[in-house]
């Protein structure tokens, strides 16, 4: 109780000199997890919170059973002996997951570039590094599986006497960039720009009929190719994004079979040849994450 008491008196007293010295000093909030907020005090609710207005204007309200204790600090001292620490706690990392959309020629299914995508699924991770004020360095990792729609395929022209059986499109990307941020009481809104290496991993098909089978095996290749996203961070953790992918990555097609058996089907206009082909990769994903 008494040292309850003894925080909530110097809380009051930190208030009331903040008002006749805002020029030289500011308010320093320690807060039990290590974090530490800077600015000038504009409220107190004893046994409740403290609101504090930073430099950037933006309000923070903060639970009195977080606060370890307050300090009134001249700013020179608190830049030169705090900046290594407001570096570390300044470094954030995020996971997320999400749904992956193809989109222009990726997802198509009547177009000389036709991916056939679906709807797929995405996973990764990032971190951001502080820069400057309100701007990161970001580094993003991602995964992405789009199956292929096999029915679109069957239709541009396969017989139906072909029974065909294809696997997923899978694609890596490793990205650096910049991220800015602009924050609000309890939403942090932010978007990046990321341009890094790729890799697309093309699907398997097989193909079999008239006593002989057809296999075009997966080939991958690594191009650079670029993301924009756009989202925010609610209450320090909960991440929301819309992230666009996109690359073009060169895909050998080789067709391995038993060609005497397999004219009638190479010569079909909707299977692949050997071939080098051009591959757009577009995708648009919503994706949900936590960030720590």
């Amino acid at each position: 109780m008494i040292s309850r008491f003894v925080v909530i008196i110097l809380l009051i007293l930190a208030f009331a000199f903040s008002v006749h010295s805002q020029d030289k000093k500011t308010n320093v909030v320690y807060l039990k997890n290590g974090r530490i907020v800077a600015g000038r005090i504009i409220e107190i609710i004893p046994d409740q919170l403290l609101k504090i207005v930073t430099a950037e204007n933006i309000v923070i309200t903060i639970a009195y059973a977080d606060i370890s204790y307050v300090g009134n600090e001249r700013m020179e001292y608190y830049s030169e002996t705090t900046d290594s620490t407001l570096y570390a706690l300044g470094i954030t990392y995020s996971l997320f997951a999400g749904l992956a959309f193809p989109a222009d020629e990726f997802g198509n299914t009547n177009h000389p570039s036709a991916g056939y995508a679906k709807t797929g699924s995405i996973v990764g991770a990032e971190v951001n590094f502080p820069l400057v004020r309100s701007l990161y360095i970001n580094a993003s990792i991602a995964m992405v599986k789009n199956a292929v729609d096999e029915q679109s395929f069957r239709l541009n022209g396969l017989p139906n006497t072909i029974t065909s059986r294809i696997e997923s499109w899978t694609s890596f990307w490793v990205m650096p960039g910049l991220r800015s941020e602009t924050k609000f009481e309890h939403v942090t809104m932010f978007a990046s720009l990321n341009y890094g290496w790729t890799l697309v991993q093309s699907p398997v098909i097989f193909l079999s009929g008239n006593f002989s089978a057809l296999t075009s095996p997966s080939n991958a290749n690594s191009q650079p190719g670029y993301a924009v996203t756009i989202g925010g961070t609610a209450f320090d953790h909960f991440t929301f994004a819309l992230k666009y992918f996109h690359t073009k990555p060169s895909l050998p097609v080789t067709v391995m079979s038993n060609p005497e058996l397999l004219d009638p089907m190479i010569a079909h206009p909707a299977l692949p040849s050997s071939s080098f082909f051009e591959q757009p990769v577009s995708i648009y994903s919503v994706i949900i994450g936590f960030s720590f």
